[in-house]
């Protein structure tokens, strides 16, 4: 018997597996897609195609190519990236961690504080934040 079980090893599911395995819980982590542990050889050509963002298609799917890809059809000018697999959508995060606006933390009084979430803002300012940037 399990203590905890976590479903999807992506960014988040992996750091709270580890945090409670160390804690000394018996933890069962489970994912639906590829490991991808040697890129040399789980990648191919394949990868390239995946994706037409003119078109606004976007590929992804199960690391067997003999199964149908599952696909997102965008209609307005976003993109939205999923990845499945070990990792999860941090595959492709390019090691790009933007901060978030101002507007989203405590104490914000800009002229377009109305625009933002106040229910669910950080609960620290954006200043107290900066120094970690």
């Amino acid at each position: 018997m399990r203590d905890v079980i976590i479903v999807g090893a992506g960014g988040g599911g992996a750091v709270v597996a580890k945090e409670l395995a160390a804690q000394g819980l018996d933890v069962l982590l489970l994912e639906g897609g590829p490991r991808n542990a040697h890129p040399e050889t789980d990648w191919s050509h394949y990868e390239i195609d995946q994706t037409d963002a003119v078109q606004g298609n976007f590929r992804w799917g199960p690391a067997d190519r003999t199964r149908s890809p599952w696909t997102r059809d965008i209609k307005g000018p976003g993109v939205i990236w999923q990845v499945s697999g070990v990792g999860g959508t941090t595959l492709h995060y390019f090691a790009n961690c933007p901060r978030a606006l101002p507007g989203s933390f405590h104490g914000y009084s800009g002229p377009d504080a109305a625009a933002y979430d106040r229910e669910h803002e950080y609960p620290f300012s954006y200043r107290e934040l900066l120094p970690y940037f």
